[in-house]
């Protein structure tokens, strides 16, 4: 006689006896917490239990929804307890995180199961770890913890609010070019601190850079130099995973789109020159809004990687300075050997260019720019028009140029010689805009010279804060004071001795003129004597050098 077993069927999560089965699971609640919740339920109905969760604050709605749809695994890992969910990629899947002890709020990475399964990944994560947690800067998200739960690994990192680089450029568009500046260098700067720690990232890109100090505008009032923080140092190497993540327009956005092509043939090649090259990637996506190669899979890009040169970034934006494009350019330099050597020489680069006047190529590197057609928005594929030009311009003169600069230009000469008026915050971004509006408006006019107000802009616009300015070294505060000085005598010079040269001729002459005079009032001057009076002699001795004083008044005014 065969027995027929038959087996209930669990309660859905939704039902009073399915719910609190999974809720005592997620070990998020005590037992006597659980029970007094249980007294609250009605038959059939859990709407107070919700509202008591959510109200005492005993749940967040993102850690409820996941009991209520039976996924409560997770929500405890280690000393850490899930509170929302952050971002997932192909390496695994970030939390925001409380520690239950220290009540530290942190950025959890659970490193997906199949990435560490077998001993020498878990070996691998353990030794890149205890790296990383050594690093200590201002441009690196701190890592406190790593370790294993529940056969996952997992990494407790700084959590830093604000968008990824990726985010801002998907929401914002491109970047203006002195908010990309600040990125790079700040970026750099993180680079070359692990460069002489002796580790290399090997996954940089803009999902890997934050940007928590950025704001909507940052030429704006409201604006102030980026903070930048790098994270995922030396996860890319574990598991050799090749992560992806969507962006708009249907392409891919991760490794294979930022990796350096002695990466692609070896992933033990990678240096930091590989960090440099996956950097100027991701400065070319946040100037132009565009992957430099766009394959149709992971091994058309990467293969693009190995093979093309991308489109010229001015090719994008005809507005970025030549200078800047041609740093973009030796980043993504096919050959290592061909790219700045180390972030230090990068940030060198750059600040040379920061300081320039004449936005000349510091890398020494030709930039090809062809004529192509406006590009197409990334997000909508229609073509941005040109904005159109104001109906009537400012009235900006050579005078109030020349104010607006002299005034920048001593706000930067007080940076250097610490001096007691120095402007701050407001008040330096009002000069700052002043004179970003009067160099443009100025370019309207004849007579006033175009090459020099471009340099003039090319030399002002990185700066959009004194703090900016103040992060600078003092070498190279004194650099750019010398050449805003430098610039200043071209615009306005002074009288040169061609000029001088002329007055010494004009002296002479009225002198000459005067003796003249006299002479011949001596000659002929008794048959006027009656008729013009006796004080003639002095009068036309006088007409003559009263007429050099004008002339001299006039020419100094014209100068003024």
């Amino acid at each position: 006689m065969t027995q027929t077993v038959v087996l209930a069927a669990a309660a859905p999560p939704e039902e009073p006896d399915g719910f609190f089965p999974f809720l005592r699971s997620s070990r998020l609640l005590t037992e006597a917490e659980v029970a007094a919740l249980e007294a609250l339920a009605r038959p059939g109905e859990l709407s107070g239990v919700f509202d008591a969760l959510l109200g005492r604050g005993l749940l967040t709605p993102y850690q409820l929804d996941r009991v209520r749809r039976g996924e409560a695994r997770g929500l405890v890992v280690g000393p850490y307890r899930v509170l929302a969910e952050l971002g997932r990629g192909g390496g695994g899947v970030v939390y925001r995180a409380r520690h239950a002890v220290m009540g530290r709020e942190v950025a959890l990475k659970v490193i997906s199961p199949e990435y560490g399964r077998d001993a020498a990944d878990q070996t691998h994560f353990r030794r890149e770890v205890v790296t990383t947690t050594a690093l200590r800067h201002p441009n690196i998200v701190l890592t406190f913890d790593a370790n294993e739960a529940d056969g996952s690994l997992y990494l407790a990192m700084e959590l830093v609010p604000g968008p990824t680089l990726q985010q801002y450029v998907a929401d914002h568009g491109p970047l203006p070019v002195p908010l990309a500046c600040a990125v790079l260098r700040e970026t750099a700067r993180a680079l070359d601190y692990a460069h002489r720690q002796g580790l290399v990232h090997r996954d940089i890109k803009p999902a890997n850079v934050m940007l928590p100090g950025v704001v909507a505008d940052p030429d704006g009032p409201g604006g102030d130099a980026p903070l930048v923080k790098v994270l995922d140092f030396g996860l890319a190497r574990f598991g050799r995973q090749v992560t992806t993540i969507s962006c708009p327009g249907g392409a891919t956005l991760g490794t294979p789109a930022f990796m350096a092509p002695e990466q692609i043939r070896d992933v033990h090649a990678a240096d930091t020159r590989s960090d440099l090259y996956s950097l100027g990637c991701a400065l070319y996506y946040a100037l132009c809004g565009h992957l430099p190669f766009e394959g149709g899979s992971a091994q058309a890009t990467l293969l693009l990687h190995l093979e093309r040169e991308p489109r010229p970034v001015r090719g994008w934006r005809p507005d970025v300075p030549p200078g800047l494009a041609a740093v973009v350019h030796r980043l993504m330099a096919k050959t290592p050997a061909d790219r700045y050597q180390t972030p230090a020489e990068l940030i060198d680069a750059l600040t040379r260019f920061l300081l320039s006047t004449d936005a000349a190529d510091p890398a020494g590197l030709p930039l090809p720019v062809s004529p192509v057609a406006p590009a197409p928005d990334v997000r909508t594929g229609e073509t941005t028009p040109a904005p159109a030009a104001p109906a009537v311009p400012p009235a900006v003169t050579a005078g109030t140029l020349r104010l607006t600069w002299r005034e920048w230009c001593r706000a930067v000469a007080d940076t250097v010689t610490g001096g007691d008026e120095r402007l701050h915050g407001d008040d330096y971004r009002a000069v700052y805009r002043d004179l970003m509006d009067a160099t443009a408006a100025a370019r309207k006019y004849p007579g006033l010279p175009a090459e020099l107000l471009d340099r003039a802009r090319t030399l002002a616009e990185p700066w959009v804060t004194l703090a900016a300015i103040d992060r600078l070294d003092p070498a190279a505060r004194t650099a750019l004071y010398r050449a805003c000085r430098a610039l200043d005598a071209e615009l306005w010079p002074a009288p040169t001795s061609e000029g001088s040269r002329g007055w010494w001729v004009a002296v002479p002459a009225a002198v000459a003129a005067a003796w003249a005079a006299a002479a011949a009032w001596q000659r002929w001057g008794h048959d006027l004597g009656p008729r013009w009076g006796a004080g003639t002699p002095a009068l036309v001795l006088a007409v003559p050098v009263v007429a050099l004083f004008l002339a001299v008044a006039v020419r100094r005014t014209r100068r003024a």
